[in-house]
């Protein structure tokens, strides 16, 4: 049996209303698009607007949320659906009897856990950030003063006769749609919620049991937090993106909401990157970056947490997120070491180490520590990520001057200091959500190196450990401490470099 329930997503301007029916919102697609932003839709040439933070598409943002206190009301001027009487919702909200209904089924903490789950997934899919749950000023739904925090959760009984009674939830799309109820969302506490148990895109929710509350969640923020819209089918079957709803314009379109979705659909992700911008590009250029990964960890260093930078989700801007941010696959991708973010740790890398060896710089430069020097530290990086390469990158040859450069790099060198009217109308939906931002690589990007096979004796290695107590000649007093750093360095490019007469290492990941 497939469901196709109404999925709502409202927007609403105080001073002018008017109301275009879900069937003229997906006409706004045609030809199909792969996401529908209002941002592009509505925004103009200055390409502003429909999106929390700056205005200007492509730029990040935080996003503060809450759910609205039990006595929250709908403001005098309220309306749910431009068109229809009254405010669609009775009643005070009721967050915490929803929360209880839920969790007596599935668990304590179940209802909160879907929540912030459907948070997390927008924010691993774009350059944009959650803060909450936030205490609620308890003002009415519009209330003038009603905009900390942005995004508003609420919970109301459905007005019998309104059109918000055959939905689940309703959403508003982000600023400029006037009123403070820019972002909020509002479920019907009069529809069962569950955890539809089955299998992602395969099993379907049997809906007279519930809708799935994550995947409707997902669904909600997308217009809310992410501004997108409802887009036109662009031929899939069954369609997985968390927007879709159906096309009413289209008698071939399949239904929505086939099937149990907590993932993002690619389409979904490019359009919340087209808004916000990619996961990762603090400074807005497009990608993430060097600039990017030296913000972050000068964040880190000042220890005030600004969440715009956080990555994993805990409240903290640490180590953990500097890690995050290299080594996942939804940003850089890549390793400790990796100068240029090419995905790969390779001789053009230790070139760039070896040329700003004790010098300020940032990551660019080979400062993988940040803590505004390229030293030891760094090189240790490097070493132990060396000719680490992405799967999607070619491999790098060694060349065999590459254990030369990096003899001469840990030598002792000279110090050097340094450092509208309203323009959509309820819409009603089930739906779905990427998964929370947690990577299977090493967070440290440290991928553990095989012992090589013994090498043979007199070897180029050997070679180059000679030539390296020729060109550097010490006083006799240091000849003592050349001796033991000589032995220490022998010891790190034997146990950790490649050497080009020898088979390459096992990488174990």
């Amino acid at each position: 049996m497939k469901v196709q329930s109404p999925a709502l997503s409202l927007s609403r301007r105080a001073a002018t209303r008017f109301a275009l029916s879900c069937a003229l919102i997906v006409l706004f697609t045609s030809p199909a698009q792969a996401f529908f932003s209002y941002n592009e839709q509505w925004a103009g040439a200055n390409m502003e607007g429909w999106k929390w933070g700056n205005p200007l598409r492509g730029t990040g943002a935080v996003i503060t949320w809450g759910f609205m206190t039990d006595t929250t009301v709908p403001g005098p001027d309220f309306i749910m659906a431009a068109g229809e009487p009254g405010p669609g919702i009775i009643g005070t909200s009721n967050i915490t009897g929803l929360r209880a209904t839920f969790d007596g089924v599935n668990g304590t903490g179940a209802f909160d856990t879907a929540i912030q789950n459907a948070f997390n997934t927008w924010s691993a899919a774009a350059n944009i950030s959650f803060v909450g749950p936030l205490p609620d000023t308890g003002l009415p739904i519009n209330d003038p003063g009603a905009h900390a925090p942005m995004i508003r959760i609420g919970a109301f009984s459905a007005d019998p006769t309104h059109s918000f009674n055959n939905g689940f939830a309703a959403g508003f799309i982000p600023p400029p749609n006037g009123g403070s109820l820019e972002g909020d969302i509002i479920f019907n506490i009069d529809k069962a919620l569950q955890i539809a148990p089955g299998i992602e895109d395969v099993d379907p929710i049997q809906f007279w049991l519930g809708n799935d509350l994550e995947s409707l969640f997902v669904h909600e923020l997308g217009h809310g937090a992410i501004g997108l819209g409802h887009p036109s089918w662009d031929g899939e079957d069954p369609d997985l993106r968390v927007m879709y709803v159906g096309d009413f314009t289209n008698p071939s379109a399949p239904f929505c909401c086939t099937a149990i979705n907590r993932q993002l659909h690619p389409d979904d992700i490019a359009g919340a990157v087209f808004n916000y911008g990619p996961a990762g590009d603090y400074n807005n250029s497009g990608s993430p970056d060097a600039a990017d990964i030296d913000a972050l960890m000068a964040e880190r260093n000042a220890g005030t947490h600004d969440p715009y930078y956080e990555q994993t989700f805990d409240g903290l801007v640490t180590q953990a997120d500097v890690d995050f941010w290299v080594t996942d696959p939804s940003i850089a991708n890549t390793f400790f070491g990796d100068t240029n973010l090419d995905h790969t740790v390779n001789p053009t890398d230790l070139a760039t180490l070896t040329l700003n060896w004790l010098g300020a710089g940032g990551w660019a430069l080979g400062d993988f520590s940040g803590d505004g020097v390229i030293n030891p530290t760094d090189l240790a990086s490097l070493t132990l990520n060396w000719l680490n390469t992405n799967p999607t990158t070619p491999a790098t040859v060694p060349e065999p001057h590459t254990l030369a450069l990096l003899a001469v790099a840990a030598a002792p060198l000279p110090r050097r200091r340094g450092r509208q009217p309203q323009k959509n109308p309820p819409c009603f939906t089930t739906s779905r959500p990427i998964t929370p931002r947690i990577s299977n690589a090493n967070p440290a990007g440290s991928n553990s190196i095989a012992t090589p096979n013994p090498r043979p004796r007199n070897s180029a290695l050997d070679r180059q450990l000679r030539h390296l107590g020729r060109i550097i000649r010490p006083d006799p007093a240091h000849r003592v401490a050349l001796a033991t750093r000589r032995t220490r360095l022998a010891a790190l490019l034997r146990g950790h470099l490649l050497h080009h007469h020898q088979p390459r290492l096992t990488l174990v990941l």
